[in-house]
């Protein structure tokens, strides 16, 4: 409720109810948020209008932002009857117009804010897509005590290693393509539904689109398969290998949260850092606006990470200790 003070007419209050949700008490009510103007005020009079509002109140702060804008429209409606009783009106001393031009790709502008949503699901879906079954088949395997029996197969223990880590690889891809294929398929479904802000047009993803997207989910699920392979590795039962994973997720979300409202950088050096290169690919391929050296950047960089992973998990299949913790 508003309380309002010292108004003239019923003309500010018709202006204040077209902007909030809720209806003005009158002068003798006591209101949560009180407008007062000056005393005596009539329409065109110079002078202050106070707004007495509770700051610590999200409600409070927000209803005092509309009751700013409805002052605003109020001023402009006062000044368009003065301009009138001098045959005038606001357009005849309005000298400038502004008009929008925007210079972004046209595929960027189709994208709309599926660029800023789907990279950070599809690295969320990655590693939440590889996250059960990389566990399972590693300390879960220990748990259940199924691990040695494969270990004494005429098979080498590389290839056990790898063939792993490759299958929790597969689930990850598999995974994030389904969810990729819903996302855009649910943004063009609500785009067409005329839902506001959630639009995307299926031209975006043209052949090198598509094939930039399918690399780059691969490297990542590689990556994330090869991080939780290792991790589940040290681990001699499910529930302690989620414990060393924990912090990877986490950080691995920090990294999708922050970087929601960050552009695609055309800066080569980001495409440095792992994990990290694989959103900005991601939203450079949606913004039409990747390069061939990028996307090598960042299928090198990660592609190192995972060599490197699986040297180590290989070494760790070749070690008796692989049966233990460390």
């Amino acid at each position: 409720s508003v309380m309002l003070v010292n108004v003239p007419n019923g003309r500010f209050a018709e202006v204040l109810g077209r902007n909030l949700l809720f209806v003005p008490a009158g002068d003798d009510s006591e209101g949560t948020i009180s407008v007062v103007f000056p005393p005596g005020y009539a329409e065109g009079d110079r002078g202050t209008v106070e707004l007495f509002y509770d700051s610590t109140s999200s409600s409070s702060s927000f209803a005092a932002n509309r009751i700013a804008a409805a002052v605003r429209m109020y001023e402009d409606r006062i000044a368009e009857s003065i301009l009138e009783e001098h045959g005038l009106s606001m357009d005849d001393i309005r000298t400038l117009g502004v008009r929008w031009v925007d210079t972004a790709p046209e595929t960027a502008q189709r994208a709309g804010i599926l660029s800023m949503l789907l990279p950070y699901f599809i690295l969320l879906y990655v590693f939440s897509g590889s996250l059960g079954v990389g566990l399972d088949t590693t300390a879960g395997e220990k748990e259940r005590g199924s691990l040695a029996s494969i270990l004494v197969n005429q098979v080498s223990r590389t290839s056990i290693a790898l063939g792993k880590t490759m299958y929790v690889v597969m689930a990850a891809v598999m995974n994030s393509i389904a969810s990729f294929i819903g996302i855009t398929g649910a943004f063009v479904f609500m785009g067409k539904a005329g839902v506001e802000n959630f639009s995307a047009d299926i031209s975006l993803f043209t052949a090198g689109n598509l094939i930039g997207l399918l690399v780059t989910m691969v490297i990542l699920g590689s990556l994330a398969a090869s991080l939780i392979v290792l991790m589940g590795s040290f681990a001699k039962n499910v529930k302690e290998g989620t414990s060393y994973i924990m912090p990877v997720f986490i950080l691995v979300i920090l990294i999708g949260v922050a970087s929601m409202q960050m552009d695609a950088s055309k800066s080569l050096s980001l495409y440095f850092v792992p994990i990290v290169n694989g959103v900005f690919m991601l939203k450079s391929i949606l913004a039409g606006q990747f390069s061939l050296l990028q996307l090598l950047v960042t299928v090198g960089v990660n592609g190192a990470c995972v060599g490197l992973l699986l040297r180590v998990i290989a070494g760790m299949f070749n070690s008796e200790r692989i049966l233990d913790t460390i």
